[in-house]
């Protein structure tokens, strides 16, 4: 490892360096570089009291500087070997996404299977509001329905068109990531 253009071989010592050069840092000054560990650059971030260590490669990864020269070690040999853990995951989340987007477009290729019974609700519901006159002093609420009443039957007139350009994003969404 090395820290400060120090070459370090003792784990000790070099944490020791990694907790004076973070203590050197004042709080909410800009991350500075410290070095290399592994051929991984790393830098010190310090918000309020805590430092921490993160570590460069094609994404940063975080360890935590302690007290303790040999726990701010321990810490930055956790990050280092939880790498590979955490990209299994991501590959594991990632499959999951794609059979999730499988299984919600076969559903979505489906009728609604209430869809009489929503109709004929609808309709009574046209009834009831009219034999109880409800809209007759209400002009300024009617203008907001009929807004309403206007986005929804453009909805309906194309409900599979908008709910699959919504899949196909959210498809590319995950395809890029």
């Amino acid at each position: 490892m090395t820290v400060k253009n120090e070459m370090f071989t003792d784990r000790v010592k070099a944490g020791r360096a990694v907790v004076f050069a973070a203590a050197a840092i004042k709080p909410f000054e800009s991350t500075k570089a410290i070095g290399a560990i592994g051929g991984f650059p790393i830098s010190i971030e310090r918000f309020d009291e805590r430092a921490t260590l993160l570590i460069h490669g094609k994404h940063t990864y975080r360890a935590n500087v302690s007290d303790s020269p040999a726990g701010t070690i321990a810490s930055l040999e956790h990050a280092l070997d939880t790498i590979e853990d955490r990209l299994r995951e991501r590959e594991a989340d990632l499959t999951q996404s794609r059979r999730q987007i499988v299984d919600l477009t076969n559903q979505f290729e489906q009728p609604f299977e209430h869809e009489q019974k929503l109709a004929v609700a609808t309709k009574r519901q046209q009834e009831i509001v009219a034999a109880l006159d409800i809209t007759k002093d209400q002009a300024s609420s009617r203008v907001g329905q009929d807004a309403a009443q206007q986005e929804c039957e453009a909805f309906e007139a194309k409900p599979q068109q908008n709910v699959r350009e919504a899949l196909r994003r959210s498809h590319a969404v995950v395809s890029n990531s």
